[in-house]
């Protein structure tokens, strides 16, 4: 397990606010760390009900100092602890640190509530600097924190990122791409996006809940 740094749980992800879904009522985070996206949705889109579970209890304690309603728990081992569905499901930075994210990804979509939604962010273990050092150096290293995180357990490429959330029945209705660089987006951007797949550090996804309406 990661030893405890409080900068690497504070980080507020803004970068989801182009995939949010209007009118969001209720929000539940897996994975909530300290709270503080949870505190940035609460306050700028009025959401009613902000709920999060968090695995480290160390953690969980400084989101629940700031008066949110969050649960410690291991998704893999407990399931999810709240019994209601919800608006919006985050999964940021989450389902790469699972033994079995595809099974622990269908006892999520049990908490979007059937036309309701679920973003996530993944790694891209198809990223240029990966890929450089396995071409040049025959190697890649773990690291504190990044693609290779040293707590990751299971790597996504954004093809197989997105097949993760199908295979859980949901429907991925936007895929973005997030880079690491300016270089990176630069380049992206004169290879008119050919090459997008090296230069994306994250994958970016909403996906939707279908509505299952009886024959």
């Amino acid at each position: 397990m990661k030893n405890f740094n409080p900068s690497y749980y504070a980080n507020a992800r803004r970068e989801i606010e182009p995939l949010l879904p209007s009118n969001i009522g209720s929000v539940l985070e897996i994975g909530c760390s300290e709270g503080n996206t949870l505190m940035w949705l609460c306050d700028s889109k009025s959401i009613e009900t902000c709920r999060g579970i968090e695995i480290l209890p160390e953690v969980a304690a400084r989101a629940q100092e700031k008066g949110l309603d969050i649960v410690v728990a291991d998704i893999e081992q407990d399931g999810i602890p709240f019994k209601d569905q919800y608006d919006l499901v985050l999964c940021l930075d989450v389902l790469e640190h699972l033994h079995d994210p595809w099974s622990a990804l269908k006892v999520i979509t049990e908490s979007i509530r059937p036309g309701g939604h679920f973003i996530a962010s993944i790694p891209n273990i198809g990223h240029i600097s990966i890929l450089s050092d396995l071409v040049l150096h025959d190697r890649f290293d773990y690291a504190e924190s990044g693609i290779l995180d040293r707590t990751h357990l299971r790597f996504f490429t954004g093809t197989t990122a997105r097949q993760l959330l199908i295979d859980a029945g949901l429907e991925v209705i936007q895929q973005r791409s997030r880079f690491a660089r300016k270089t990176h987006r630069r380049l992206n951007f004169l290879t008119f996006g050919l090459f997008k797949r090296f230069f994306t550090f994250q994958t970016l996804l909403l996906a939707t809940k279908k509505v299952h309406i009886a024959p």
